[in-house]
Order: C-alpha cells, then sequence, then structure tokens
C-alpha cells in the first residue's frame, strides 16, 4: 500500500516540536517508522521562509530554519514546497490607567501565506492522479477540511488523519477520514537526522539550541 504524506511544517513544529529535543527531524524516517505495514512513497512538506522580523527576540531563528531547510533537501522521497512569510504592521489603541489616555501603535505580526492552498493543491492533484493508496495529512489547520472532504468522499480515496496539536480538530474529524495517527515521543527520537548532515561536501551541523541540554551546553562553550 502505497502512502503520501503531507506535512504543514509550521502546525508540525508549533504543536508538537517547538520546546522539544527533536527539532533535528527526519520526516520520511519518521513516516516510515509510523507506517511500517505501508510504503511511504512520498513526503510533501509545506513551510515558509522565515524573515528577519518573524522573531525579534532570537535573531538566530532564521539561520536556523535555511540550515534544516538544507537538510532537508538531501532527503530522498521528500520534497519541500515553499510559500510566503510576512510580516506586517497592524494598528491597535493602547490604553493607559486613565480611561481618557489612549494612544495608537505599530504590532508587527508575523503571518505564513501560501501553505496551506500548496499543501491543498498538491493533495488534491496527487489523489486524481492516483499517486497513492492512502492520503496522510499532518495538521490540525480546519482550512484544510473542503479539500479533505473532496478526496475522501468524492474521490474515494483512503484519508488518514495526523494531529500535532494533541488534540482532535473537529472540523477535520468530520472529513470522511478512515483513521487518526498518534506521534510517539519514541516515533521522534528514533527519527532524527544524522549530525552533520552532508550536503555535497557541505557539513550541516543540528543547531546548539536544537541539541539536548547538556550537548547544547557543551556545543556553546566550544564557539
Amino acid at each position: 500500500m502505497r502512502v503520501n504524506v503531507y506535512v504543514d511544517g509550521f502546525n508540525l513544529y508549533n504543536g508538537l516540536l517547538r520546546e522539544s529535543d527533536y527539532r533535528w527531524l527526519n520526516p520520511v524516517e519518521l513516516f516510515d517508522r509510523i507506517f511500517v505495514d505501508y510504503e511511504v512513497n512520498l513526503v510533501r512538506f509545506f513551510t515558509a521562509v522565515l524573515k528577519g522580523k518573524a522573531s525579534p527576540g532570537d535573531p538566530g531563528i532564521v539561520a536556523r530554519q535555511m540550515v534544516y531547510l538544507r537538510a532537508l533537501a538531501t532527503i530522498e522521497r521528500l520534497q519541500t514546497h515553499l510559500g510566503r512569510f510576512e510580516v506586517r504592521a497592524s494598528r491597535y489603541r493602547r490604553r493607559f490607567r486613565e480611561p481618557s489616555e489612549s494612544e495608537m501603535v505599530d504590532v508587527w505580526r508575523p503571518e505564513e501565506k501560501g501553505s496551506d492552498v500548496n499543501l491543498a493543491t498538491y493533495l488534491v492533484r496527487d489523489a486524481f492522479l492516483d499517486t497513492a493508496d492512502v492520503y496522510v495529512i499532518v495538521s490540525n489547520d480546519s482550512d484544510l477540511e473542503t479539500p479533505i472532504r473532496l478526496v475522501a468522499t468524492e474521490l474515494g480515496k483512503r484519508v488518514f488523519l495526523v494531529f500535532p496539536h494533541g488534540r482532535e480538530s473537529r472540523d477535520l474529524m468530520e472529513c470522511g477520514h478512515e483513521r487518526v495517527v498518534w506521534i510517539s515521543t519514541g516515533r521522534l527520537a528514533e527519527s532524527l537526522l544524522p549530525n552533520p548532515v552532508m550536503a555535497e561536501t557541505v557539513p550541516l551541523f543540528r543547531p546548539a539550541e536544537w541539541l539536548p541540554n547538556p550537548d547544547r551546553r557543551i556545543a556553546r562553550q566550544m564557539k
């Protein structure tokens, strides 16, 4: 049984990986281990390139993402699809203790653009072309309700759901899926990329901030 996996990268990162020791993840290895009775045909990974204003308190976040994206590019059976990442200012009224006092301020808000549309498009395209027997969607995003319903009910395909946030999406649970799959910590720990990853002749090292605590301290001392 052939399996295609569609990963909402930011949803996976923020829901499951952000505060963990498993951010240096090999998605193909992970789903090979989860679907041991199937053949993982392809993993499509949807994300967007961060910008400098994405996290003003963490200036290294862009560099870490670029290293990881370069590492992902070395993995067979994985295709990365990039949307856009925009940081926009919205005007809000800031109020003070005195009810009569207030001022307008700019609040910079990061927004990911295009990843959910890209995921939906490739999911429907691949299902229409019959490229797999099972289609696995890794996301809690309720915006994917319509394409998942179309693939499951109108095209009659088998659909599995993976919820990175540890809780079910009520909207997606009603889309005609066949099965819900959960990702265990053990599977994550078994599915990390080597350190370093060799990209042609260039070694790509796991960012020090992503190392477990003892290794993180040693890596910083060596800089």
